[in-house]
């Protein structure tokens, strides 16, 4: 394979990333010991872009030395398999070769080889090689006529004009997104494209580079040990050993489940989040909407709709302040009252069917609540940018003011912690355990509160001492209640505590 053709300097992600890496106050999510549990057990690679198109480039010529058969077959067998060597070589020396070629719809390389024993190619044999070169035929696409020479075509002997063959990639990379399975244009014809051929073909430099960057994509999303950071605009990919449930890394911060390929989402598994996205989509599409962002003030019964992190509001009207969650006037709210805990008292019916609903309606909106904090996270950090900047202008270095960073990476990891605890509540079966569960879940509720109104305040006007180390207490005792409650939830897995009964 003529991978100087194939392989580009510019190797972009399935987000058509941009050119510059992605600013750290800018991350998602961010936890920088969030993989400190999991590092000797899994392990995992950053690779850039330049760095995936070399492992291709190195995976391909390995293969290769075993097989011993052109580079562009070998690619074209490794994606068949989603480049899983071991599984293509156990299936190529299995014996039925023939069979594997016709699967992965190549045609078989094998017979195609003129074998010369001490033998030269007579001169006769030349002279009609060359006179059928020299024949006038039609293109079976744009009937021009043409001399065989001009015609071109693939080894399933299927001859066409180049005109229409670039005609025929151009629709299939820029219109439909091919890359990998291009069939030969030829009708009922099956055998697939290989790159060095469609790169030969292809005459818009356009349509060349879409190409060139869909093979590197297409690589990555099909190797089941690699995948693209989730990061808009990340181009970097995270390449493991196996796969499994546990949090990867990328440079640019973000962490997140490298077997299902969304937020880490400890304390619950890929399945269970799969399971409560679902009904989330179905039950929740208006509802759950409303009752997150819009609430009637408990003094004016004004419309209020939230646009912020905190919980503890403030209406512009009459200027009652209360908690978010349970209307509760805030200088009476009280965290032990259970504001966290959902009570059967919400029922007012004994259906199964409207009860599971109206269970499903708290825990719903407690999630979409955190949800709706943690999507607004990049306007969160934009703020918390310009108060360092104000209090750099303020007489502190640029080391002093990075508590402010830590603190919103710990609020946004506690919040993403919350918001999982809660789907796992839904579908846990009360018991003595879950009381401590919900303990140590209010606990960490309060104090993410308290530190999402800290970082809200105009703490520019303040001493600056004073806040720093109260903004620093508060992150580390909100760190400690998260492990306090990661670890109970561990312990609950490991020793049968938690009981799933709910199945909507």
């Amino acid at each position: 394979m003529d991978l100087d053709n194939i392989l580009y300097d510019e190797v972009g992600s399935g987000y058509e990333s941009s050119d510059n890496d992605i600013d750290y106050m800018e991350s998602s999510c961010v936890n920088l010991e969030i993989t400190e549990n999991y590092s000797e057990e899994y392990s995992f690679e950053v690779l850039s872009p330049d760095e995936v198109c070399q492992y291709m480039i190195d995976l391909i010529a390995e293969v290769n030395s075993i097989l011993e058969m052109p580079e562009a077959i070998t690619k074209m067998l490794l994606n068949h398999f989603q480049w899983d060597k071991q599984r293509l070589l156990d299936r190529f020396y299995d014996g039925n070769q023939d069979k594997l070629f016709r699967e992965a719809h190549i045609v078989y390389p094998y017979p195609l080889k003129k074998i010369y024993v001490n033998e030269k190619i007579s001169s006769q044999e030349s002279l009609l090689e060359q006179s059928t070169f020299d024949t006038v035929k039609e293109c079976q696409v744009c009937c021009s006529s043409l001399l065989v020479s001009e015609l071109t075509g693939l080894e399933c002997g299927h001859r066409f004009c180049t005109n229409c063959w670039d005609g025929y990639l151009k629709i299939k990379i820029m219109n439909e997104g091919l890359v990998q399975k291009i069939k030969c244009m030829a009708q009922k014809c099956e055998i697939f494209m290989d790159d060095n051929t469609i790169m030969n073909l292809v005459k818009n430099p356009k349509v060349k580079q879409k190409y060139q960057k869909q093979i590197i994509n297409n690589f990555v999303d099909y190797n089941k040990l690699m995948r693209w950071c989730l990061t808009p605009g990340c181009d970097r990919v995270i390449k493991v050993q196996y796969v499994d449930a546990k949090p990867v890394t990328c440079k640019c911060h973000l962490t997140f489940c490298f077997k299902c390929g969304k937020r880490w989402h400890e304390p619950i598994s890929c399945g269970l989040l799969g399971k409560w996205e679902k009904i989330d989509k179905v039950e929740a599409a208006t509802t759950v909407w409303l009752i997150t962002h819009t609430k009637d003030c408990p003094g004016c019964h004004s419309n209020i709709e939230k646009n912020g992190g905190c919980n503890h509001m403030t209406c512009m009207k009459c200027d009652t302040s209360f908690c978010w969650l349970c209307l509760t006037i805030w200088d009476n709210h009280n965290f032990n009252h259970g504001c966290n805990r959902y009570s059967e008292v919400y029922n007012h019916t004994e259906n199964k069917l409207q009860t599971d609903h109206q269970r499903y309606i708290f825990y719903s909106y407690r999630y979409n609540n955190h949800l709706a904090s943690l999507n607004a996270e990049s306007e969160i950090y934009i703020n918390i940018n310009y108060k360092m900047q104000d209090m750099k202008e303020h007489n502190m270095t640029w080391v002093e003011v990075q508590f402010l960073k830590k603190a919103i990476d710990t609020l946004l990891i506690c919040r993403q912690t919350l918001m999982y605890t809660y789907v796992l509540l839904f579908y846990l079966k009360k018991n003595n355990q879950t009381d401590i569960f919900e303990a140590n879940q209010q606990d960490l509720e309060h104090a993410t509160e308290v530190l999402s109104g800290y970082l809200e305040r105009d703490i520019v006007d303040e001493n600056l001492a004073d806040v720093k180390q109260r903004v620093m207490d508060k992150y580390v005792y909100c760190e400690g209640r998260r492990q306090i409650l990661i670890k109970h939830i561990r312990e609950g897995f490991e020793n049968d505590w938690w009981i799933l009964e709910y199945n909507i």
